[in-house]
């Protein structure tokens, strides 16, 4: 019996090695409590995920397109943590000060969204980034996401994570936190800020003559682009007083829905008059914009 156990204790501390050896988990988390600066803090996060999100080298039956591997290795991280003190206040303090000292703002009203009126000018912006990268802002979540969550196939094993080892995580974050402090206050704030942005950019793109004229209203204040930035407004208004009330939610999800069924119109007419490119990829941006409101 000892030996099963021996075995099967054998194979979890297999499948959470690493294949990446310059920076294995036990020196890694010994080293939490060096890192003071912002900079090198996001650093060693980096580095963590990136232990988090290498493939195993040993063989599994682990489904790695729903992270149940990344699951094994969270798990097994919090259970490292749980034995060792010193290590857990440790990372507790990276953690509380990433999210600190860190604004999401960009995070929320940008990233995975087009920024650019046009597909030629979003396609020059992108490949400009690459050619001559933009430097990089540590206080700035959105740098932070793109480089731990590398790949689009992270938002599977994301999605995937249960809501009890979120809750392990988000107890973590509190170890550091005052008496009556509320960790992500200010990305309230940040959610607050992004829905008025989100508005007036579907406001903007939803107001342009090429898709004006493609609908069946005579008034822009009819539009529910133009609508559905007045609602977010009203949100976040109520959101400051802690004052929001059901009706207020869903009118929002009302008027994206709206949104997205004048776009699908505005589709349907497409395919019988001809397909227009740089239409296409704006109402692509407008789909994606009114799904982000949906979502915060």
């Amino acid at each position: 019996m000892l030996k099963t156990v021996r075995r099967g204790f054998k194979k979890v501390v297999n499948l959470v090695r690493p294949a990446y050896e310059r920076d294995q988990l036990y020196t890694l988390l010994g080293s939490a409590r060096t890192q003071v600066l912002l900079s090198q803090q996001v650093e060693w996060l980096e580095k963590l995920m990136l232990w988090v999100r290498t493939a195993s080298s040993h063989a599994h039956e682990f489904d790695t397109g729903t992270g149940q591997l990344h699951n094994v290795r969270i798990k097994f991280l919090l259970h490292l943590l749980d034995r060792n003190p010193e290590w857990k206040v440790s990372v507790a303090s990276i953690f509380h000060s990433i999210v600190e000292k860190t604004s999401a703002l960009n995070l929320f009203s940008q990233v995975g969204l087009g920024q650019q009126h046009g597909f030629i000018a979003e396609a020059v912006d992108i490949l400009l980034s690459r050619i001559l990268p933009r430097p990089s802002d540590v206080n700035e979540l959105s740098e932070l996401f793109v480089r731990i969550f590398e790949d689009e196939n992270d938002a599977v094993w994301v999605r995937h994570i249960p809501p009890t080892l979120v809750k392990q995580l988000i107890d973590l974050l509190r170890i550091d936190a005052k008496p009556g402090e509320d960790i992500f206050d200010h990305w309230t704030r940040d959610i607050r800020d992004s829905l008025l942005i989100l508005g007036l950019r579907i406001g903007s793109l939803g107001t342009q003559s090429e898709i004006r004229g493609r609908t069946k209203l005579d008034e822009v204040h009819l539009l529910p682009f133009i609508r559905l930035n007045a609602v977010l407004v009203e949100l976040v208004t109520a959101s400051r007083n802690k004052a929001v009330s059901p009706e207020v939610f869903e009118n929002c999800l009302r008027e994206t829905y709206a949104c997205r069924r004048q776009i699908r119109e505005i589709y349907s007419a497409l395919e019988k008059y001809g397909v227009n490119v740089s239409l296409v990829y704006t109402l692509e941006n407008l789909i994606n914009a009114t799904r982000r409101v949906d979502s915060l």
